[in-house]
Order: structure tokens, then sequence, then C-alpha cells
């Protein structure tokens, strides 16, 4: 199982307040994240800055997929020129 782990963390910036309402992109977040991808949401508004926290399952890519991405890739190289 792979698992993908994003902490992003701001500061220096003025000083933050959480929002009145969701707005799209963190309904899509908060929902889509845990759902699809079993993952887990933490975002903290604090004063200093806003700092999320994200951690998802990420599938296990197929032989077919991995078969395709390196044809693809291959026709790229090939066809490059310096």
């Amino acid at each position: 199982m792979r698992t993908l782990h994003l902490e992003w963390v701001e500061s220096g910036g003025p000083p933050v307040t959480p929002p009145i309402r969701r707005g799209f992109g963190m309904t899509l977040i908060e929902r889509s994240l845990p759902h699809d991808l079993n993952g887990v949401v933490a975002i903290e508004f604090n004063p200093g800055g806003v700092r999320a926290s994200l951690r998802a399952t990420l599938p296990q890519p197929s032989n077919a997929m991995t078969a395709i991405g390196g044809e693809s890739h291959a026709r790229v190289a090939e066809g490059t020129t310096a």
C-alpha cells in the first residue's frame, strides 16, 4: 500500500481567521479525499497561518497502466531532438 502525506503550512502573511462559509474547494477536499482515497484531512486556521494535513491511500498501479505509461514515455523520448 502506498500512502501520500502532504503537510501545507503558511506563515509570514496577514493574520488568518477561519472562513465564515466553506467554499467549493474546501468542500471538495474535505469530502472527496476521505471518500475516494480512504484519506484523512485536517485543516487549521491559526492566526499565524493556515495548516493543512492530508493523508491518502494511493491505489497500486496496474500492470496495464504501467505498460501504457512505459510505451508512451519511450515514444516521447524517441521523438525528442536536441
